[in-house]
This record gives C-alpha cells, structure tokens and sequence, in this order.
C-alpha cells in the first residue's frame, strides 16, 4: 500500500525502481522487507557495471519500506480503524555505504532492510543488497 502510494510521486523511484518487485514485507518482530531487482542499462555507470547512486537509492528506498512495515505491525491507537492508519517511510538523514562488489546488466539483486531500533523519531536500519 506505501509504495503504491509513494511510486507515482517520485520522478527518481520510477526512473530508477519502476521494476522492483516487493518479495516480502513483514512488521514483526521487526519490520523488514525483501526486493529483488533485475539490472537494466538505466541502473548502469559509463563502466556498464551497477551505478552507485543506484545502490543509494535503494538503501534509501528499502529502509523507508521497512519503517511502513514496522508501523504496519504498531497496535492501533485509541479510536483508530485498521485501513486508517498513516502510513509514513521516514526521512533519511545518514547512510554509509561500502562497495564490496560489482553487478552488471542482467543481473538480479536481492535488497534486504529491516529496522533494528525504532525510537520516537529516529529508526535505524541495517541494509543488504547482493547478487542472486
């Protein structure tokens, strides 16, 4: 339902993530999801192997994915209807990232989030991608 709402507002995320297929999303114990994303030439570098600011965007994508998934998993509030929960993927402020391997045209990646700490306003995520 989030990236449903999320996709056709993001000029980035339909460049970039338009063929990104959400394998699995669930909030408990912790919210966490699984992608798998198969390259393109759009997702290559001059280099034609996976361009880094593809491997950022999906950092960022994936971790917002499993901050609506935790959410999805939250109690419903005093008053609150299921269907009438805001469902929000957060902003983010810090993300490291270590480049230990390439992919290529063809490839698919399996892109891995999940929420190990979820404080008031700040969450934080560990985040995988590999080759399948």
């Amino acid at each position: 339902r989030v990236w449903a709402s999320i996709r056709p507002n993001s000029a980035i995320y339909n460049l970039l993530l338009s063929d990104i297929v959400l394998v699995a999303a669930v909030s408990h114990p912790t919210g966490r999801i699984l992608a798998h994303l198969t390259l393109n030439p759009v997702h290559l570098n001059s280099k034609r192997i996976l361009h880094g600011a593809v491997s950022g965007t999906l950092c960022d994508w994936a971790g917002g994915m499993a901050i609506a998934a935790s959410i999805a998993g939250d109690e419903l509030k005093e008053g609150e209807k299921e269907g009438e929960r805001k469902m929000t993927t957060g902003v983010s402020t810090d993300m490291h990232l270590s480049y230990c391997s390439t992919a290529r045209e063809g490839d698919t990646l399996e892109v891995e989030a999940w929420v190990s700490r979820r404080g008031s306003h700040t969450k934080y995520l560990p985040f995988g991608q590999k080759r399948e």
